[in-house]
């Protein structure tokens, strides 16, 4: 006969996977889906007209309004091609995205469940599919809910098939759908074996090769056709995209403050933007963005480390600090939730029973992102596919001090009754 803790810990989980996906499908129906709501956040109508060209067998690119001309490598396929897979119908996005980020919330609880055990699992569960910000992502026609979801389920393959490879291959393809994701397979490659030797679990690699080799030529494999494509179209070889001058030169131009602002493309001492080739301005913009980090590193030290500051704390707000996440009844929401979340997750980093290479392993994308956003602009948004694995460890902190308890007991009843335990 089943274990009633266990049976009980899956039905707890069904209900839990069932009432997020109700909470997400309501938020696809309820919000609007005119033109002038998905204009509030820009990147939505582009990735919906890359789509929409990608239908239309134009491939992949989109009319940039700010320049008044076509662009063919300011994002990468994979979040479009998703898009386009849904028939660019922004309903049928908004329903495919419901799944998926309850999928990321069962990914959790699997994590949960392998590392901790049943009690942690509905509660990783619960605090993925109860997360207010991560369920209005995914009515947002954009990257990170499809994201989170790639990492969640790499980081589960990371600790549970017999080769890390398919984990790793998991985020290499994860770069097509969000390429500041670019170097996360090698940390998350480099960290997963010590969470396998740590449970006493074997891994194995073919042809004994290196981890870090191995991860190097997935990256390249999901990432070369991409780049070759670019070559032939725009005869230079753009391996992400051409929008890493921009972001990069929005983080650091004067008067930057941490937020995105790139009205600066409208002003007379850029005008000549829109007279050159994606590639020029993207190559003209990071050079811009390497002179104002050189300056202000050696002129103004206190201002950059002010400046870095500001991006991390935008990163990790509790309240979401941009108009375009709507009511502050959402914003309160997220807030309070963050909070207790926070909270959680520092008890759970301080607490012995998970292992401290499974902490490690967890909380890397929460270092990689802030890291990452440090050096262009901070935004809530950029940090969550950082938080499903972060729940894991969350989930830890309350499951820590019955799970000893219970242990301690199993240990005792079979002491008195001469049974061995497993």
């Amino acid at each position: 006969m089943a274990d009633p803790q266990y049976l009980n810990a899956k039905r707890a989980l069904a209900a839990l996977l069932l009432a997020g996906l109700a909470i997400r499908i309501a938020m696809a129906l309820l919000l609007p889906r005119t033109d002038t709501w998905l204009s509030r956040l820009p990147d939505q109508v582009g990735y919906l007209q890359t789509a929409q060209n990608m239908l239309a067998g134009r491939g992949v690119v989109w009319h940039d309004p700010r320049f008044d001309q076509d662009v063919f490598a300011v994002r990468c396929p994979g979040y479009p091609a998703f898009i386009a897979a849904c028939g660019a119908r922004v309903l049928i996005v908004r329903i495919a995205q419901s799944a998926v980020d309850v999928s990321t919330a069962l990914a959790g609880a699997l994590i949960a469940w392998r590392l901790v055990g049943a009690r942690a699992a509905v509660i990783a569960g619960a605090l993925i599919a109860l997360n207010p910000m991560l369920a209005y992502m995914s009515s947002l026609l954009l990257s990170e809910t499809l994201f989170t979801a790639m990492l969640a389920w790499a980081v589960l393959l990371l600790i549970s098939r017999p080769s890390v490879l398919a984990g790793v291959a998991l985020l290499a393809i994860s770069i097509l759908v969000r390429p500041s994701g670019i170097a996360l397979p090698l940390f998350m490659a480099f960290a997963a074996p010590f969470v396998r030797k740590s449970r006493g679990e074997s891994i194995r690699l073919p042809l004994r090769m290196p981890i870090g080799a191995a991860t190097l030529l997935l990256i390249a494999a999901c990432v070369f056709p991409w780049a070759l494509r670019n070559h032939n179209v725009l005869g230079s070889w753009v391996w992400l995209t051409t929008q890493g001058g921009i972001t990069r030169y929005d983080g650091f131009q004067p008067g930057a403050t941490g937020a995105s602002d790139q009205s600066f493309v409208n002003s007379l001492e850029f005008a000549g933007l829109a007279r050159m080739t994606e590639v020029e301005r993207d190559q003209f913009l990071n050079a811009r963005a390497d002179q104002r980090t050189g300056e202000m590193l050696h002129s103004h030290p206190g201002d950059l480390a002010d400046l870095t500051l500001a991006k991390i704390g935008r990163t990790w707000t509790l309240f979401p600090l941009s108009a375009e996440y709507g009511r502050t009844s959402l914003k309160w929401l997220a807030g309070v939730y963050s909070g207790v979340f926070f909270a959680l997750t520092l008890v759970g980093t301080w607490q012995s029973h998970l292992s401290r290479s499974a902490k490690v392993l967890l909380l890397i994308p929460a270092a990689y992102f802030t890291a990452l956003h440090a050096a262009s602009v901070g935004s809530m948004r950029y940090r969550l596919p950082a938080e499903p694995p972060m729940a894991v460890v969350a989930a830890s902190a309350l499951g820590a001090s019955r799970w000893r308890r219970e242990s301690a007991t199993e240990s005792g009843a079979s002491s008195a009754t001469s049974r061995p335990t497993n």
